[in-house]
């Protein structure tokens, strides 16, 4: 049986710092590997391309490519034009400042697949510290999401301009891997500039091209929330949920009512660079308003139900499990006073 061959996509613009790392850690997993540069000033691609020779000098049937992408403020579509440029059984993708712990692993893993799974799921960690040649990928790792090396299919895989999704198979299409096998470890940097200017730009002109769409005015919210203008994003909270309101079910509609009237109480009376803990308050009831999958309930709750379920330890999701560990805390502390 032929061993499938495995391609990995990369969107990339001034990473010339990061790249080295990701690119150390795939080294000799792939069969081709293609960066798509949005407009680097930097030496992104020469990085990239000097990286490229060296291994096509130990694999003669490797094959590297760069792409230069028009950047529009559209990660769906970088990503899209990225995956278009590879031609392998396999597809995966990876942030240039990620590191793949056990690349080396994925073909065996993919060459045991069976046939009717065309994904599998890894692990995905966040490590908010500075990436080093020496130590490519440190624990503890703080955080987990989920990224996946999928099968290669026709047509565009990725949505959304920003905190772009892909469309991917059905849970039981999926096959989760151990993440002693392999899994991804993404660096922040705490000294690399903000991208919340960015963010903001292209949340922006996505809802004034699309002012029905939920996810750019949900986006956009949390990204207030998190890291501009508390008083903003309270005024995008609501306008998300005004404009979700016809969809929203029973159990949806209670866990705004509460959460929303003690966010306005909260931040009413705090200055836009809040302490600490006031902060985790804020995010905890944010979370509540606007991450509603999260308290889902087959069933519309009463009062004290929702106002337990609002203590209850939430569902281990993305990366702010420790903030909404502190947050629970706090506004307990905050409903004892």
């Amino acid at each position: 049986m032929t061993a499938p061959t495995l391609g990995l996509a990369l969107i990339a613009k001034d990473e010339e710092e990061t790249l080295p790392n990701l690119l150390a850690s795939v080294s000799g997993a792939f069969d081709q590997v293609v960066l798509a540069d949005t407009g680097s000033t930097d030496r992104t691609v020469e990085v990239f391309e000097e990286w490229a020779a060296v291994e096509g000098e130990r694999n003669p049937d490797f094959i590297s490519t760069v792409g230069r992408f028009e950047w529009c403020d559209d990660f769906a579509a970088a990503r899209n034009y990225a995956d278009s440029l590879l031609d392998t059984d396999w597809l995966a993708w990876a942030d240039c400042d990620d590191t793949i712990v056990g690349a080396d692993r994925l073909r065996g893993v993919a060459a045991d697949v069976p046939g009717h799974v065309n994904a599998l799921v890894f692990d995905y960690y966040i490590a908010l510290v500075e990436p080093t040649a020496e130590e490519p990928s440190p624990d503890p790792a703080i955080g987990k999401d989920y990224v996946r090396l999928v099968r290669r299919g026709s047509g565009p895989r990725w949505s959304g301009r920003m905190h772009e999704w892909k469309p991917y198979p059905a849970v039981d299409e999926a096959l989760a891997v151990e993440a002693s096998l392999a899994r991804w470890v993404t660096r922040r940097s705490p000294v690399r500039a903000s991208s919340c200017e960015r963010n903001m730009r292209i949340l922006r002109r996505w809802i004034a091209d699309e002012p029905t769409n939920l996810i750019p005015r949900r986006t956009v919210a949390a990204e207030e929330m998190l890291t501009g203008d508390i008083h903003r994003a309270l005024e995008d909270l609501e306008d998300y949920l005004e404009l979700k309101g016809p969809s929203m079910t029973a159990h949806e509609a209670q866990m705004a009512q509460y959460a929303v009237p003690r966010l306005k109480e909260v931040i009413g009376n705090t200055p836009a660079d809040i302490p600490p803990d006031q902060r985790g308050v804020l995010e905890f009831l944010f979370v509540i308003a606007i991450d509603l999958p999260m308290f889902q309930a087959s069933q519309p709750q009463s009062e004290a139900e929702v106002e337990a379920n609002a203590e209850a330890p939430p569902v281990e999701r993305r990366t702010r499990q420790q903030r909404r560990a502190e947050a629970r805390a706090r506004a307990k502390e905050l409903a004892a006073a």
